[in-house]
C-alpha cells in the first residue's frame, strides 16, 4: 500500500459532518497526528503536503466577504496553525501563508 493509500485508508474516515471537505482535511490532519504519535516520519510528511496542497482554497474562502464561507474554513486555519506552531523552522512558504492569513483576518476586521 502507497503512503498516499495510508493517509487516506488510516481509519479516520468514519468521521462524519455536515461540512464533509472540512471533514475529510481533518481526518488528514488526525493522521498526521496519529503518524507523528507513532513516529512514523515518511507518512507524516506525506500527510502534510497532503494538507498544504489544500492551503490555496483555504485561502479562496478565507478571504470570502461572506462570513459564512470564510467561517467554515476557520476550523482548518486553526489546525494548520497548531501544525505551523510544532514546526521548526518554518519554510518560506509556510512564513509567507502566516502573513497572507494575518492580511485576510486583518481585512475582515477593518471592512
Amino acid at each position: 500500500m502507497s503512503s498516499r493509500s495510508k493517509v487516506v485508508n488510516c481509519e479516520c474516515q468514519d468521521r462524519q459532518t455536515d461540512r464533509q471537505t472540512y471533514s475529510s482535511v481533518a481526518a488528514v490532519f488526525d493522521c498526521r497526528c496519529r503518524f507523528v504519535k507513532n513516529k512514523d516520519e515518511a507518512n507524516a510528511t506525506v500527510s502534510r503536503q497532503a494538507i498544504e496542497a489544500k492551503l490555496p482554497y483555504l485561502l479562496q474562502f478565507l478571504s470570502n466577504a461572506d462570513d459564512d464561507v470564510s467561517g467554515t474554513v476557520a476550523p482548518f486555519a486553526h489546525d494548520y496553525v497548531t501544525l505551523l506552531k510544532q514546526t521548526t523552522p518554518l519554510s518560506d512558504c509556510q512564513k509567507e501563508f502566516v502573513k497572507v492569513c494575518v492580511y485576510i483576518t486583518r481585512q475582515h476586521i477593518t471592512a
